[in-house]
C-alpha cells in the first residue's frame, strides 16, 4: 500500500467513524421523541454506533480502498464478553483511582438519579 493510500485511508476511516457516531446519535434521538429515558438512549446510541461503524468501515475498505476488511485487522463482527467487561471496568477503575489515590474533597454534583444514569450511560456506552 502506498503512503498516500495509507494516509488517505486513515483519514477516511476517521471521517467514517465521525459519520457513524453522528448517525447513531440521530437515530437514538428519535427514541427521545417517544419519551425513552436519556440514559437508555445513550445505551442505544452506543450499540447503534458499533454497528454503523463496522458496516461503514467495511464498505469504505471494500469500495474506496479496494481492500478486504480482514486485511485491515477487522475480522468478522463478533461480540466478546471479555471486551464488554473491560469497557465497563476501565472508567470504573479510573474513577476509583481518582477517589482513592488523589487528595481532595469529594463534592456531590446535586444531580438526580436520572441525570446520574444519563451521565454514566454516556460515559460507559459512548466513550468506553
Amino acid at each position: 500500500m502506498s503512503t498516500k493510500k495509507a494516509i488517505g485511508g486513515a483519514l477516511g476511516a476517521i471521517i467514517v467513524l465521525v459519520v457513524a457516531q453522528i448517525l447513531a446519535q440521530l437515530v437514538a434521538n428519535l427514541f427521545v421523541l417517544v419519551k425513552v429515558p436519556e440514559g437508555i438512549c445513550n445505551i442505544i446510541a452506543g450499540i447503534i454506533y458499533v454497528g454503523f461503524a463496522f458496516v461503514l468501515l467495511k464498505l469504505f475498505s471494500q469500495k474506496m480502498l479496494k481492500i478486504k476488511i480482514d486485511n485491515l485487522g477487522m475480522p468478522r463482527f463478533s461480540i466478546k464478553v471479555k471486551w464488554i467487561i473491560i469497557g465497563i471496568l476501565l472508567p470504573v477503575t479510573i474513577k476509583a483511582v481518582y477517589l482513592f489515590f488523589f487528595p481532595g474533597k469529594y463534592v456531590s454534583s446535586g444531580m438526580n438519579r436520572n441525570q446520574i444514569f444519563s451521565t454514566l450511560s454516556a460515559g460507559i456506552f459512548l466513550q468506553a
